[in-house]
């Protein structure tokens, strides 16, 4: 939680993604599929990934750094007054754009949900998985509003999340303890903008290459 109003200096971040494992959309018995975090468009040409999941994803990276729980509490997690045992109000630092990725071959994979007591498969336990393919490539982008922290320190430490982002740690969509929604990364680019110059106010919600440059 942060006061982001009194913030003069914020950075920016973008990341080239792609899937190292497939991504698990949604699961659910026969025809009926439960409620995703991710999810397709209306149209089922594009898979929306909203801006929580992608903030949530990159908390959990944050909390696997020795260095990151300081941060980690700022982020999405509000503290109780110990008076009233009321939630304190703020809103987080860390803003993540949406992301929607065009796909052109997602598929159903079929499966039995195994009953855990005896080791064999459930009665009427047919259902089916749907995934997005291996290979897909995904686009991170985010601001991180500075308040009274140490702007190299926390810029390092954005670049040690993407670090942990890479080496597979954490993962997006379901099924993570079958290795679904592994991310690796191809490139980043993490830059600090003053805001109090008129050109870094413009580009404070573009993520195109001239706001990104240098």
């Amino acid at each position: 939680m942060a006061d982001i109003i009194q913030s003069k200096k914020v950075i920016k971040g973008s990341a080239k993604l792609y899937l190292k494992t497939p991504l698990l959309l949604k699961s659910g018995y026969g025809d009926i599929f439960s409620d995703s975090t991710i999810e397709k468009t209306f149209d089922g040409e594009n898979i929306h990934i909203n801006g929580y999941v992608w903030s949530s994803f990159m908390r959990r990276c944050i909390g696997r750094l020795k260095n990151g729980s300081t941060i980690v509490e700022k982020i999405g997690k509000y503290k109780k007054d110990k008076e009233d045992n009321t939630s304190l109000l703020g809103v987080s630092p860390l803003w993540c754009e949406p992301a929607f990725v065009p796909v052109e071959a997602l598929y159903i994979r079929p499966g039995n949900a195994i009953d855990r007591k005896y080791g064999a498969v459930k009665e009427g336990a047919l259902f089916n998985d749907e995934i997005a393919p291996q290979g897909l490539k995904l686009n991170l982008n985010f601001n991180y509003f500075l308040t009274d922290e140490n702007e190299d320190e926390l810029k390092k430490l954005l670049i040690d999340a993407l670090w942990v982002l890479n080496s597979g740690i954490e993962n997006i969509g379901g099924g993570w303890s079958y290795g679904l929604g592994r991310l690796g990364l191809k490139e980043a680019c993490i830059k600090i903008l003053d805001l109090s110059y008129e050109q870094d106010r413009i580009a404070l919600w573009r993520f195109d290459d001239e706001a990104l440059k240098d």
